[in-house]
């Protein structure tokens, strides 16, 4: 059975979102059991968005998510926060997260925290970062992995 897709950006463009920024969380914030999919396809940018004193620069998300997918040559890049700079996943992400497609997250900032790119405080079944793909230059001021944290 296929995916009910949560959210697709294809391709879009999230950059510095000010009435988020005052919030503790970044571009995309999903907080319930909502299930489905998250998918940054397509040549998106998530790029300069902050979550001050909060979790996931880019995409913040506390509860079920079936899978997270960021291919297409898509860019996450720049975003801040104080636990994953990029992604934070709270609790559950049951199936996978998938970096894939000459994608690229670099340059994020976990300031004070966790996960200069990604922080996973519960369960992702698979991590895959495929060949294509980067991950770099991320950053954990404070805290630990410069790229993945992983807290259980």
């Amino acid at each position: 059975m296929p995916l009910t897709p949560l959210c697709v950006l294809r391709p879009a463009l999230l950059q510095a979102v000010p009435s988020l920024e005052r919030e503790g969380r970044g571009a995309v914030y999903i907080n319930g059991d909502v299930g489905g999919e998250l998918s940054v396809d397509g040549s998106s940018t998530m790029s300069g968005n902050r979550a001050d004193g909060g979790a996931g620069g880019a995409i913040y998300i506390w509860n079920s998510v079936e899978n997270i997918t960021v291919d297409g040559n898509s860019t996450i890049s720049a975003n801040v926060a104080k636990w994953g700079g990029a992604i934070y996943i709270g609790y559950l992400v049951t199936t996978s997260l998938t970096v894939g497609g000459s994608s690229t997250i670099s340059g994020n900032r976990a300031d004070g925290g966790n996960g200069g790119a990604v922080y996973v405080g519960a369960n992702v079944g698979n991590l895959t970062i495929d060949g294509s793909s980067t991950v770099s230059g991320n950053r954990a001021n404070g805290g630990d992995g410069e790229t993945l944290a992983s807290v259980r």
